[in-house]
């Protein structure tokens, strides 16, 4: 126990007297969450720059702009002559979204035939066209409905039979866990949590490579007295640094920006530390097997880069190809996000991350392991 206690002493005396890691690791990422979070502090998007080509210029047509603009993502900014105008403010980047209303869409209503109104979107951007189109399918449906309840009063059905003609099947709809598609609530924990996994993996990948440098392992080796020793006095500074930049974030900066937090604090103070200590344990063995701190620091980015691609946070893990899914696996980010999802969002208890709560526990005692492995051999340096 002597030897883990000097070895965190003089760890935290090296961090000390370096003010770029102590910068890393108390300033960077409380910088980092604040400008993430205002960066999507609008929460959802709204106000979408549209254009709208009206040729029918009728009562019915005037009425589907006017619905359309009165969405929250629409706003109907610019009319068009024709479609090529229409065109040009897509691609000019003016309008997010265009609206073409032929000639005759009225009359074609009003003979209870079908009308076509065509709507374009920026496809390139697939959060503003979701949006865009579920908005404007939603006006455009209230029209239709109208109008064609409209028509079966005109031909002798009754409110009611019109009703049951038009829609003999209603569908009630519900959407769970983020109801109003808020983007800060759903982007901002898992760009939080890959910046705090690439720094564990960094300060794990120079925790033994910058001994290497200056040439000091065998010193901190003598200091602590046993490879186990060694390891788990240079772990606990950077895991109590962490363990309280965690709290800082889930006990200050989500409820400043109003992100929900559903599931036990306890349960969630738990996950945080298992995630610190796989992080951490995968960056001592990249730091075990390294030569040199900028080995090391390649291997960090080797590891976080495709991280939060392969977390399974952007696109699913389940349709992930099979030859890359094992390298998704090895990565502590992509269980930790889905627990972290299941406790916050949904609200669940332990029974429901037991499977990533493992495979967190096992990556840090296999990384600890096998750096503890590499020190005992004599291999390290």
């Amino acid at each position: 126990m002597n030897g883990v206690a000097a070895t965190a002493l003089r760890e935290m005396s090296r961090l000390k007297n370096s003010r770029a890691l102590l910068f890393l690791l108390a300033a960077w990422p409380l910088f980092y969450g604040l400008f993430l979070a205002a960066i999507y502090s609008a929460r959802v998007v709204t106000e979408m720059p549209a254009a709208v080509c009206d040729e029918d210029s009728s009562y019915m047509s005037r009425l589907a702009v006017r619905y359309m603009d009165a969405t929250r993502s629409i706003n109907i900014k610019y009319r068009a002559r024709d479609a090529a105008e229409l065109k040009d403010l897509l691609i000019s980047g003016k309008a997010e979204a265009a609206i073409y209303i032929p000639r005759g869409l009225s009359a074609d209503i009003k003979r209870g035939k079908s009308a076509t109104i065509t709507a374009y979107v920026n496809g390139a951007n697939l959060l503003v066209a979701n949006m865009s189109l579920s908005e404007l399918r939603t006006a455009v449906g209230t029209i239709a409905a109208g109008a064609r309840v409209k028509f079966l009063r005109k031909t002798g059905s009754s409110g009611d039979k019109a009703l049951a003609d038009y829609a003999p099947v209603k569908v009630d709809s519900f959407k769970l866990f983020n109801p109003g598609g808020n983007y800060l609530n759903y982007l901002l924990p898992g760009i939080w949590a890959m910046i705090l996994q690439q720094l564990l993996l960094a300060f794990g990948a120079l925790a033994l490579t910058s001994e290497k440098d200056e040439g000091t392992l065998g010193e901190a080796e003598a200091a602590a007295g046993s490879p186990a020793a060694l390891l788990a006095g240079k772990v606990l500074p950077y895991a109590a640094f962490f363990t309280l930049i965690f709290a800082v974030f889930d006990l200050g900066l989500f409820p400043f920006f109003s992100i929900p937090r559903y599931g036990s604090a306890w349960l969630l103070f738990c996950l945080n530390a298992l995630f610190i200590y796989a992080a951490l344990g995968l960056g001592f063995f990249i730091s075990a097997v390294s030569k040199e701190a900028m080995d090391g620091l390649k291997g960090v980015l080797l590891v976080g880069a495709p991280a939060l691609l392969l977390s399974g946070y952007i696109w699913p893990v389940s349709y992930i190809p099979g030859w890359v899914k094992p390298i998704a696996m090895c990565i502590p980010l992509t269980h930790y996000l889905a627990a972290l999802r299941t406790v916050t969002q949904y609200g669940a208890g332990l029974s429901y991350i037991l499977p990533q709560a493992g495979a967190l526990a096992l990556t840090g005692t296999l990384g600890l392991g096998a750096a503890w492995l590499i020190l005992r051999r004599g291999e390290a340096r």
